[in-house]
């Protein structure tokens, strides 16, 4: 701890929080002394999960910072909705105007006398209920084996209503924050938490021990015991310090070690109970593997034996974790060994499942609910229940009510949860119907399909209707008003009205190489939005799309300030009203602490720059926007070129734009008094196959051209548009129209395989716009459907197709020597898995099913007939025989008389005893018919029908099949053959047993 802390405490998510590394730590230099004494109660506030309260003002990454709090709220800064945005201060009253690069800001009502604040004892003296709930949450969450009191958690928020109907209404409760199981007082020595298991048994564990040979990176960082626990980090798909990397760096260099090319890098992972799993699941949260192949080179199960057991090589996904279904034989597993030859590869965590009903579960039981109303129910009170949904019928329209649960365990019961006030019959979330604050409301109460559980619009959808209808609207090829100046995938590039923006058209760099990173891939419009990355940029992933310093490693003049520049010039010179940097990397993960800068310069006709300041370089402000403002005692001057000085080389630029007004021109430019104005105009454009229509004059001209029905825009010139457009607008600039453009006919292009599987296309007439395309079935797939068109729509798709492909078999071949026992495979079309089932004629086999077996010879030896000699018994096989078995039957029973109830024992071989006798004897070994390999298909088969078969798998009893209906394999049966004979199947329970 550094000498200025007077304490340090672990966070409540940290894997450390329940270790013997967990708890606080309390600088003997202040511990104690005036001032001081609450440092103690602080930082157990950090214990229980609270931070600063001034986290997200002077506990921020920058000004663009996500969690910046500028308003109270339980989404940014400290995560209390009652302590009030301040800065860091120690002084006992509300801080002083704060200037600074954010901007000028005030703080008023801040809460300085809260414990979370840096003032000392005199002044801070209490939490607030925010904070009091949040402390309470991870006590429930993290620490309960902390607390001495027995009493069961309540349930945390107020119940909902989730339904109403002429008499009654529904409503729904959260289980409390200890989860909706609790441990029997008889099983608090086993140590499970019940927080682990299903209601249905079911035992969740993360690996608890974590160990590879990979020697750990010099930094520290990447060690296998960030795989240890639950998964923890927070960005998936971008590089973290929170997860097992097999990366290392060689002498502090950013030359990273290959993994061993026979085995890989792995990491082994310990579970601490051995179970018999159902289900692996693991969090790969990065991986640098492009080629296609699986990122995974092996996945080996461990068992408590120290057996392995392979699953081979698997494909991951970095913003989901790996699910795998696990079938071990009923062999326990207590560890896993993961392969990769991903050297940059992160893993964050991996948790075993078993099945239902683990024996671990067995000590946990669900808590009840008890339903409390005010007015109190009429009747008597419900009884406790396990459901989380209650409906009351006693309701009377008008009437207000209050819903309260409470949870009970044992005897112990919580408190009353917070109270749901409901008058019967008022509107409420999930009817449907949108009213009051509510944005949507599609019917239900789930989040993430658009509305949300508290009836507002999600991040990245739009709903209408009533039930709304919420669809995700960036990237459905639709430009909509609302997304307008912000979905570029569905809009293009917005430019507000009134202005002009253009991009680079030529450039120079610092550092460039004509192949990797040429200063050109920073010009034009980008070809389609992609994302911003964190990390470093690399060659391979940029693709000649973005430009970067990628020869700034073998530069010797790394060293001068702001010797990594790119400088971009524009076609129109024009006054600058902004420019905008499309960024493809902010560099923030390049193990630099300090975060990338730029400053940016515009460069006149004579040469001269003209600053625009320093600016913050990220991710979540992309594009970066710099307005430019003018100093109106100096004339003005056009921007022929833009340069941009970055103070590290891990920034990426995707694109350069310049915006300019269209209505600058009536500012008086340098030395324009003194010459006749002369402005320049546009001609009308001539544009084949569309309407056109103007409006203004000169440099204020703008032309809205609209492409016949079948046509759409395609730009020869200029910023692009999103594909299939029929309108666009143009605006005159110093002469000429911002975009050069035609109507081309719309072509649907060739309907691909998706539109009708199994077809063959036929497209005589062309792609374009109202063009049919027929297809036929190639074999043997059969049309099904009245009509075989496609038709080329406006919004160049093809029509919905209005017949399809169906692959069908036809009717059975007749098999010569054969009989055909499925009656329904005399008909034809038969869909894909149907099968059909015969049996040989008297004297026939099928190919390939008899073993080959010495005929006529009832026993083979191994070597004679002396004493410890092993002889094998065979039956003999004939053509016009079936396979048989050799068992033991003795009292007299033979083959003819041998009861279906009966077991006879099968043997294997026969051993020559001291006594100079055979064991067993071969005078009771008998050849009985063996049973045919189709137990449990469905189907009774009349030669399993009896207990040597184990009754046919189940087949011959409706009470033991799913469909509750026997279907009797081929129809020559006794009726005996075909009834139920399973002594345990429930038709025969009440039917006396036969004895052995």
């Amino acid at each position: 701890m550094r000498e200025e802390l007077a304490g340090a405490a672990t966070w409540p998510w940290a894997k450390e929080a329940l270790t013997h590394q967990g708890g606080m730590v309390l600088n003997p230099s202040y511990f104690g002394t005036t001032g001081h004494q609450n440092t103690m109660i602080h930082e157990m506030g950090h214990i229980f999960g609270l931070y600063h309260v001034f986290k997200g003002v002077s506990e921020r990454d920058s000004c663009d910072d996500p969690c910046q709090e500028i308003i109270p709220s339980m989404e940014t800064g400290d995560l209390c909705a009652d302590t009030a945005p301040t800065t860091k201060s120690k002084a006992c009253h509300d801080p002083e105007a704060v200037n600074d690069t954010c901007g000028f800001t005030i703080y008023h009502n801040t809460p300085y006398s809260n414990y979370m604040s840096y003032t000392d004892d005199n002044c801070t003296s209490h939490f607030t209920p925010n904070q009091v709930a949040r402390m309470h949450c991870y006590l429930d969450l993290v620490y309960q084996k902390w607390l001495t009191d027995n009493h069961p958690a309540p349930v945390p928020l107020p119940p909902i209503v989730t339904g109403q109907s002429t008499n009654s209404v529904s409503i729904y409760w959260l289980p409390p924050m200890r989860g909706s199981l609790y441990q029997s007082p008889s099983f608090h020595a086993s140590g499970i938490d019940c927080g682990a298991c299903e209601k249905d048994g079911v035992f969740h564990q993360y690996a608890f021990q974590a160990s590879s040979p990979r020697i750990c990176d010099t930094s520290g960082y990447w060690t296998p015991e960030e795989a240890v626990g639950p998964p923890d980090v927070e960005q998936p798909c971008e590089p973290s310090l929170q997860a097992w990397s097999p990366e290392l760096s060689l002498y502090d260099t950013n030359v990273t070690s290959p993994c061993p090319e026979m085995e890989g890098c792995t990491l082994t992972l310990r579970f601490l109970h051995p179970v018999i799993p159902h289900r692996l699941t693991l969090w790969v949260t990065y991986s640098s593997s492009n080629s296609g192949n699986p990122a995974l080179a092996n996945i080996e199960l461990i068992t408590d034996a120290g057996n392995g057991i392979y699953l081979g090589p698997q494909h991951v996904f970095c913003d989901m974790p790996l699910t795998l279904r696990l079938d071990t034989n009923n062999v326990a597993i207590s560890a896993i060994k993961i392969s990769t030859f991903d050297e940059k590869m992160e893993i964050d965590a991996a948790m075993l499942s078993s099945g239902p009903s683990s024996p671990l579960c067995s000590g946990c039981q669900p808590v009840l609910y008890r339903v409390q109303r005010q007015p109190p129910f009429t009747s008597k009170s419900p009884p406790p229940q396990m459901e989380q949904t209650f409906t009351d019928s006693s309701v009377i329209r008008g009437l207000k009510y209050q819903y309260m649960i409470q949870v009970e365990t044992g005897r112990l019961l919580s408190l009353p949860s917070p109270p749901l006030v409901y008058t019967y019959g008022q509107a409420y979330c999930g009817d449907g119907v949108i009213q009051g604050t509510e944005e949507c409301d599609d019917s239900n109460l789930l989040d993430g399909d658009g509305c949300s559980k508290k009836c507002y619009k999600e991040m990245g959808f739009n709903c209408q209707g009533e039930p709304s209808q919420c669809y995700v609207f960036d990237g459905d090829g639709v430009c909509e008003e609302f997304e307008r100046d912000s979905s570029v995938q569905d809009c293009g590039y917005f430019t507000p009205l009134g202005y002009t923006d253009q991009w680079a058209s030529s450039a120079s760099a610092s550092h460039q190489d004509p192949n990797l990173c040429p200063a050109q891939a920073a010009t034009g419009e980008p070809s389609f939005p992609k994302l911003c990355s964190f990390q470093h940029p690399e060659v391979s992933d940029l693709n000649t799309d973005a430009w970067f310093p990628c020869t700034a490693q073998s530069d010797t003049n790394n060293g001068l300030e702001h010797s990594y520049w790119i400088k971009v010039g524009f076609l129109h010179p024009g006054v600058a009203a902004a420019v905008m940097v499309y960024l493809a990397s902010d560099g923030s993960w390049s193990g630099e602490p300090w975060r990338k800068m730029v400053t940016i310069l515009l460069s006149d006709a004579s040469g001269k720059n003209h600053s625009l300041g320093t600016h913050v370089l990220s991710c979540y402000r992309n594009p970066l926007v710099v307005n430019v403002t003018h100093d109106l005692s100096q004339p003005f001057f056009l921007t022929f070129s833009v340069i941009l000085l970055f103070s590290s080389p891990s920034v990426a630029v995707r694109a350069v734009a310049l915006r300019t007004s269209c209505h600058f021109s009536t500012f008086a430019l340098p030395g324009c008094l003194h010459q006749p104005c002369q402005i320049d105009s546009c001609s009308p454009p001539q544009i084949k196959h569309a309407s056109i229509r103007c409006t203004g004059g000169g440099e204020a001209s703008r032309c809205s051209v609209k492409c016949h029905r079948g046509y759409s825009i395609t730009v020869l010139n200029g910023r692009g548009t999103p594909p299939h457009q029929r309108t666009i607008e143009l605006e005159c600039f110093h002469g000429s129209w911002d975009r050069v453009v035609s109507c081309e006919p719309l072509d649907c292009g060739l309907p691909d395989q998706s539109h009708v599987y199994h077809a063959i296309f036929s497209c005589p007439w062309g792609t374009t716009f109202a063009k049919q395309c027929s297809f036929t079935c190639g074999p043997p797939a059969i049309l099904q459907g009245d009509s075989d068109r496609l038709v080329c729509l406006e919004d160049g798709l093809w029509s919905f197709p209005e017949a399809y492909c169906k692959i069908e078999c036809p009717e059975a071949p007749n098999i010569p020597s054969a009989k055909l026992l499925t009656a329904d495979c005399l008909a034809s079309g038969h869909d894909v898995g149907s099968f059909c089932r015969y049996r040989c004629s008297s004297g026939f086999y099928v190919v390939g099913s008899l073993k080959k077996k010495k005929p006529r010879k009832y026993f083979n030896c191994d070597t004679g007939m002396n004493i410890g000699d092993v002889c094998y018994p065979t039956c003999v096989v004939a053509l016009n025989t079936d396979l048989h078995d050799p068992v033991v039957l003795s009292n007299g029973t033979t083959p003819s008389n041998l009861k279906h109830w009966m077991v006879p024992a099968t043997v294997q071989s026969i051993i020559c005893t001291g006594m100079m006798k055979w064991y067993p004897d071969p005078e009771n070994i008998h050849c009985i018919q063996s049973c045919e390999p189709f137990g449990g298909d469905g189907w009774c088969d009349t030669i399993n029908n009896r207990a040597y078969c184990q009754y046919d798998g189940g087949d011959c009893c409706p009470s033991t099949l799913s469909t509750r209906k026997v279907i009797q394999f081929g129809a020559d049966c006794s009726e005996d053959e075909c009834t139920c004979r399973d002594p345990d199947a429930e038709e025969n329970k009440s039917k006396v047993k036969p004895l052995d």
